[in-house]
């Protein structure tokens, strides 16, 4: 974390222990700096205060994005404002005390996941994801892991829906789990070829969401996860 303390722009230079190379994410500003041999640099506006990201201890993420996936930033890793995902909308359900959030302290995959807190049932926000294109005659796979915090009221159900098409309720449990729906875009019906896939949380409780993928059936033939959950048959 850096500060200028003058009412001034300001070139700050920066050492980092053990002098390791790569790169420094720029939170909130979706650009990197590169580090050699331990220094970065980078400009600070008038009484600027900015945060980098360096990681000095790389852990291997297995965990991929299935091919052919269409949905933008599928795990919730771009962010422009603290704590806001920059892939959706949002509408309130009627309560206040409803909330989304990125959170760092639990996560299926990269460093973050969405926690959606609903306060009471039937009054959970809304998120509304950036939309995809598809087309007529055509099977679209969504995928998403979730959990529940261990301190909710048990049974706890989500939603998730795919424009009109098609809205199912899975019941979650306080550990990761992945979930999938079929939606199979009718021939002959009034067709909207650009839809959004949309989240909710109808029981009072918190859950945290992550990896949020859109592909076409076909794309995944040779590649699917063998554990993956087809909660009711689908």
């Amino acid at each position: 974390m850096a500060a200028n303390k003058l009412n001034s722009p300001q070139k700050a230079g920066f050492a980092v222990s053990g002098s390791p190379s790569g790169k420094a994410i720029v939170i909130f500003e979706n650009r990197t700096l590169t580090i050699s041999s331990g220094y970065f640099s980078d400009y600070l506006s008038a009484f600027g205060t900015q945060v980098y990201m360096i990681d000095l201890k790389s852990v291997k993420d297995i965990t991929k994005p299935y091919p052919g996936n269409r949905l933008i930033d599928p795990g919730f890793e771009n962010s422009i404002s603290p704590g806001v995902p920059a892939s959706c909308y949002a509408r309130g359900g009627g309560d206040r005390g409803a909330t989304y959030f990125t959170d760092t302290r639990e996560h299926f995959e990269g460093i973050h996941s969405i926690r959606l807190v609903t306060p009471a049932d039937d009054k959970s926000i809304r998120l509304r994801f950036f939309p995809v294109t598809v087309n007529k005659g055509r099977t679209y796979m969504i995928s998403l892991r979730a959990k529940a915090d261990p301190g909710n009221r048990f049974p706890q159900v989500f939603e998730v829906s795919f424009g009109e098409y098609r809205s199912t309720r899975f019941e979650l449990t306080n550990e990761w789990q992945e979930f999938v729906i079929n939606v199979t875009i009718p021939i002959y019906s009034e067709f909207t070829p650009r839809n959004n896939v949309i989240l909710k949380l109808p029981s009072a409780g918190v859950a945290w969401f992550d990896l949020l993928q859109v592909f076409e059936a076909v794309d995944i033939n040779r590649s699917i996860n063998p554990e993956i959950i087809f909660p009711g048959g689908d």
